[in-house]
């Protein structure tokens, strides 16, 4: 895979996610399948999920043969799972900087 984008915020994670779904040519009756843990993942599936509300697709949990990856700070990279899973699209992002005043 090459860099097509670099954006960032969550802004830049759900633009690139519903682009992609639409140019898919995704529709009523496909499956748009979300992999991830319980806590940490499960709002950003929701972000995700309530981006793309207006498309004609089901949203699910279960095994698809189209995965599209989002995953924050190089995590599918690190836990090995670039190698694992045949990605169709990987969204990497990162949300930097976050700053904490005191």
């Amino acid at each position: 895979m090459e860099l097509k984008e670099e954006l960032s915020g969550v802004p830049g994670m759900l633009r690139p996610f519903k682009a992609y779904l639409r140019g898919a040519g995704l529709g009523a009756g496909d499956q748009v399948v979300y992999y991830g843990c319980p806590g940490t993942c499960t709002p950003f599936i929701e972000l995700l999920g309530f981006a793309v509300r207006d498309l004609p697709v089901e949203q699910v949990y279960v095994p698809y043969a189209k995965i599209v990856g989002v995953c924050f700070m190089q995590m599918f990279e690190k836990a090995g799972w670039l190698d694992a899973f045949d990605f169709d699209l990987i969204i990497d992002a990162a949300l930097d900087p976050v700053r904490v005043w005191g």
